[in-house]
């Protein structure tokens, strides 16, 4: 079996779209994925599956199992471990560190990080765009 991570996104927020992780837990099993667990409220579920269903094939399942189970569409990304890994090798880096964000909902690579001068001219640019705008 293959393990995946699932990060569903406005969830349990101030109230809003509640989700109860034991409630999310059976409905997922009931999918037919194994050995779910959840992090806290956050929406991160892990699990295992014997599906040979792409990643976002699990993911376009989840949220039609919370769209029936919750009564609200819930956009959901779904991982493998290699993804993650990829997402983290690839992340910026700051002071030597992996920042701690990684891009949600895009299978597209990360772009490299900026050079000092180039970063530089971003920041430029960007203000200058940005004037009278506040």
């Amino acid at each position: 079996m293959k393990t995946y991570l699932a990060l569903l996104r406005g969830i349990n927020v101030s109230g809003k779209n509640p989700v109860p992780m034991a409630k999310l837990k059976a409905s997922l099993s009931e999918l037919g994925l194994a050995d779910v667990q959840t992090y806290l409220q956050s929406g991160n579920v892990v699990f295992r599956t014997k599906k040979s269903s792409s990643p976002a094939k699990l993911a376009t399942e989840i949220e039609a199992v919370i769209t029936r189970d919750f009564g609200y569409k819930v956009p959901v990304l779904v991982l493998t471990a290699a993804e993650i890994e990829l997402r983290c090798a690839q992340a910026p880096r700051r002071g030597g560190r992996a920042s701690r964000s990684l891009q949600r909902g895009s299978s597209a690579p990360l772009p490299a990080p900026l050079r000092p001068d180039q970063a530089q001219q971003h920041v430029v640019r960007k203000s200058a765009g940005s004037k009278g705008n506040h």
